[in-house]
């Protein structure tokens, strides 16, 4: 196997918003790359299909930021240990 390469890409159509881009793929504008959570059920459901499976992208983090205080409250704590459970499997 190969190592980690790029790709140039181009075209008329550009944004940086996920379900924008999700709605133009799913319109035959083009092709995405969006995290399965976003497309899973149009995966589903046939109306998008997968590319280039045998590949991965760059992970990327997700992180919680808050004041740096001695005393967490319990509803912060929870609503983070939600977070980590909901996007434990984010791919």
């Amino acid at each position: 196997e190969r190592g980690p390469f790029s790709v140039a890409v181009g075209g008329s159509f550009c944004a940086n918003n996920g379900e924008l881009l999700r709605e133009a793929a799913l319109q035959g504008v083009g092709i995405v790359a969006l995290p399965r959570f976003m497309v899973a059920e149009a995966l589903g459901g046939a109306r998008l299909q997968p590319l280039l499976s045998r590949y991965s992208s760059t992970p990327l983090a997700l992180q919680a930021v808050r004041p740096s205080r001695a005393f967490t409250p319990a509803r912060v704590r929870l609503f983070i240990e939600f977070l980590q459970q909901a996007f434990s499997d984010w791919k």
